[in-house]
């Protein structure tokens, strides 16, 4: 746990703070909420926020849909606005930034204003859902997001192997994916692991034949599944890992941020199944980019300051 003089000192020098979490489940998927001891970390930040002599101007934050439902929010929001933060709560996907991953996700950007206000209960949702500054056409097609594969050794060393799905009774209809498609499922840490969830196939060929969704074994023959490269998911997560990775937009970009160049690369000692864990715990650069330069470089105007 962070102490106040730690993470005011901290805030001095970087001015923002930045929180992933997780929606907190319990047994059998009943929600503990605050009640849960893996909610300890950001209650006892929301808990700190009111004790450091100098809070952090800006509070960006991602969670899972339904976090917005959560006494956990209710508890970060009221302290929030009892501090004097501006805030503005959001439901988006890359689906709305052009990319074709369906990874829906809650984000809470704030911006102290220092006008403090007495909280008698939490303040109502005013969630938005849509992202209104850029004129997206719609997703691209997977393909402008896979590894070339001339002689289809990608497709080998990926395959899935028919073990894999054996117990699996059907593929739902967002489980196996074309390179035409312009939506994928969320990648989860568990991909690679099992085949309940955790992310979609491409399909590799038998494009104009069935696609065997009650017969996995099948189809994994049929359709020539395989799993997605972590390159690729990294694309779909919009890390700059190489040129077919989303690129930022220009807007609200200042000079000093458009003349910067940022690369990711994996350690080389990191295993494919590492890959996976890793991206699946991760967040979607773009989403988290566009809402940042939105809140840091609105330009004032208070409907795109927070």
């Amino acid at each position: 746990m962070c102490r106040p003089r730690q993470l005011s000192h901290s805030m001095r020098t970087v001015g923002f703070l930045v929180l992933l979490v997780n929606l907190i489940r319990g047994v059998a998927g009943k929600q503990l909420d605050d009640q849960d001891a893996r909610a300890e970390g950001l209650l006892h930040l929301i808990e700190l926020l009111a004790i450091l002599k100098e809070p952090p101007f800006y509070i960006f934050l991602e969670n899972v849909v339904n976090f917005e439902k959560s006494r956990s929010r209710d508890l970060l929001v009221s302290q929030l606005v009892r501090l004097g933060y501006e805030y503005s709560e959001w439901l988006l996907s890359p689906l709305q930034f052009g990319i074709p991953n369906d990874r829906m996700r809650y984000y809470l950007t704030a911006r102290r204003t220092g006008t403090t206000k007495e909280v008698e209960s939490p303040p109502v949702l005013n969630l938005r859902t849509t992202w209104p500054y850029e004129n997206y056409q719609g997703p691209q097609p997977l393909a402008d997001f896979l590894e070339d594969d001339p002689t289809g050794n990608i497709a080998d060393i990926y395959a899935v192997p028919e073990p894999f799905v054996r117990r699996r009774r059907a593929f739902s209809e967002a489980a196996i994916v074309t390179p035409f498609s312009t939506r994928s499922s969320c990648f989860t840490k568990a991909y690679g692991h099992h085949g309940l969830g955790a992310g979609s196939f491409l399909q590799t060929k038998g494009f104009d034949g069935a696609k065997y969704l009650d017969d996995p074994s099948t189809a994994v023959e049929k359709l020539g599944l395989r799993f997605f490269t972590p390159t690729e998911i990294a694309r779909l997560h919009a890390f700059p890992i190489d040129d077919q990775a989303p690129k930022p937009s220009n807007s609200y970009a200042s000079d000093v941020t458009s003349q910067r160049q940022h690369s990711f690369a994996f350690p080389p000692d990191l295993s494919t199944i590492q890959r996976w864990r890793v991206l699946g715990n991760s967040m979607n650069c773009k989403v988290v980019g566009e809402l940042m330069r939105w809140a840091l470089f609105g330009n004032g105007e208070p409907d795109r300051c927070v």
